[in-house]
């Protein structure tokens, strides 16, 4: 590998024994701008219901949040009980939304110091395309805003439909992240 100016090596995926790529996740920032109208957006299709996680409702946010992202832990219940640990981290907030009082989707926000992160969004598979992410991505810049938000970020697949809705509520591409497995694991939790 060649050294880069300012002197730290340069790897390329391959350079790196034993390391694969994984996928590619794009940094997005919001942008205010003009004509755009989040409070249309954030309407829930007829049917669903969004509400504040509380403590009894953390059991449902991870077993979504766990399913979602076809995890494929050894210990179901460890696994719950450490999604469900981040309802106690300082500044978070999250949603579940249903539909006939059933929950199918959960979503976080971050926030400290005026900076916020939209985390943690989930929704069942067989409720996909209803508006659900782009709905809650509206709200939680509302929220944000309304918490005196003055940076608003998060991470979207490169290629997928997540970073479509953020780029249409007002977001802009700031960077990439990639992620890289070890060889011998069989999947990479997307």
């Amino acid at each position: 590998s060649q050294p880069q100016a300012h002197g730290a090596p340069r790897h390329q995926p391959g350079d790196l024994p034993g390391i694969e790529p994984a996928y590619t996740d794009m940094m997005v920032g919001w942008v205010e701008r003009s004509g755009l109208d989040l409070d249309s957006a954030a309407v829930l299709a007829p049917g669903l219901t969004v509400e504040r996680v509380t403590s009894s409702g953390m059991h449902a946010f991870a077993e979504i949040y766990l399913r979602c992202f076809e995890a494929e832990p050894r210990d179901w219940v460890a696994a719950r009980e450490n999604v469900m640990s981040i309802r106690q981290i300082e500044g978070w907030e999250g949603w579940l939304v249903s539909k006939d009082g059933v929950p199918v989707a959960g979503f976080g926000l971050f926030i400290r110091d005026g900076v916020a992160f939209l985390s943690s969004a989930a929704t069942l598979p067989e409720h996909r395309r209803m508006g659900i992410q782009r709905c809650l991505i509206a709200r939680r810049v509302l929220r944000a805003l309304e918490l005196g938000a003055h940076r608003i970020v998060t991470y979207a697949h490169r290629e997928g439909t997540s970073l479509k809705n953020l780029l249409s509520l007002g977001f802009e591409p700031e960077s990439i992240r990639h992620t890289f497995r070890h060889p011998g694991t069989t999947r990479v939790n997307r």
